[in-house]
């Protein structure tokens, strides 16, 4: 028997989430997403499937491992947010816990596209923040979806994804910089030096002479760079700040060294009625 750890992230500095592959023969697969308490040493499975076969019937078992895998989670309050890959099937899954053992599990679909088999697995990548009531999303799985931001409303339920303007002079204004200003930025402990970079942005971007009160609310990269070798090179850097009662988004790209700096509008994603399930 086989058992292989597909994800594992910290939530916080208690709990622990992992995914778990387990092959005993070639008709005998399992997935099983569980959360641990370190502290408590207890764990809880918040979903199994088992002898599940994609349509690619030559593939081997380890590699079929890979084609049920979450590509990125965060625990905000009593509810843990994931997004999961199911070899053309991306949903955002979202589990609210009324205790440490009770919760409901809602799924959401974001993107159904059939793969073929010369492409083989997916890989995908997610970033969560909160952001005042929802809960903003950085989402890219190759060959099924095409890297985008997302907002999910825990009110109305519902997904939608961000659009910003691309190369249209009129309405995207891009402001290069000498070097890249967060090559070497650790972003969770440098406020303070974000807002003052901000400030003449968000100015830039809403045509004002004078910004000293906005709101800095938190930020989301597109891929994990930062965390693997503490420097960034290829990221573009979503920063949220609230600005006359509303959110304004303003986009860093290191590769390019150069702001762009733009409106958005949301486009809702359209899928079936979600189904819930509770597990006791």
């Amino acid at each position: 028997m086989a058992n292989e750890i597909i994800y594992t992230a910290m939530l916080n500095d208690t709990l622990r989430l992992e995914q778990q592959f387990t092959n005993q023969n070639e008709k005998a697969l399992k997935w099983q997403t569980i959360l641990y308490n370190t502290k408590k040493k207890e764990s809880l499975i918040l979903d199994e499937m088992q002898g599940f076969r994609p349509p690619v019937p030559g593939d081997r078992p380890e590699k079929r491992g890979h084609y049920l895998k979450i590509c990125g989670a965060a625990l905000y309050g009593h509810t843990l947010y994931t997004v999961y890959q199911n070899y053309g099937f991306i949903s955002l899954k979202y589990y609210c816990f009324s205790n440490a053992k009770t919760f409901t599990r809602v799924e959401l679909p974001i993107s159904r596209t059939v793969i073929t088999s010369i492409w083989g697995p997916l890989a995908g990548y997610a970033a969560f923040e909160k952001i005042n009531d929802d809960i903003f999303f950085f989402l890219s799985v190759t060959h099924a979806v095409e890297p985008n931001l997302f907002r999910f409303s825990p009110e109305t339920k519902q997904i939608s994804k961000i659009v910003f303007p691309f190369n249209d002079p009129a309405k995207l204004k891009v402001i290069s910089t000498s070097v890249n200003l967060f090559a070497t930025t650790d972003l969770n402990n440098s406020k303070r030096l974000i807002q003052d970079d901000l400030r003449p942005m968000v100015r830039e971007a809403n045509f004002v002479e004078n910004i000293l009160s906005f709101t800095y609310l938190g930020y989301i990269e597109d891929n994990n760079e930062f965390q693997r070798r503490n420097a960034r090179s290829s990221s573009t850097i979503y920063f949220f700040t609230e600005f006359d009662k509303k959110i304004q988004i303003t986009r860093y790209v290191t590769y390019d060294k150069a702001w762009l700096l733009s409106g958005f509008h949301e486009e809702l994603l359209k899928y079936d009625k979600y189904k819930t399930r509770r597990l006791e």
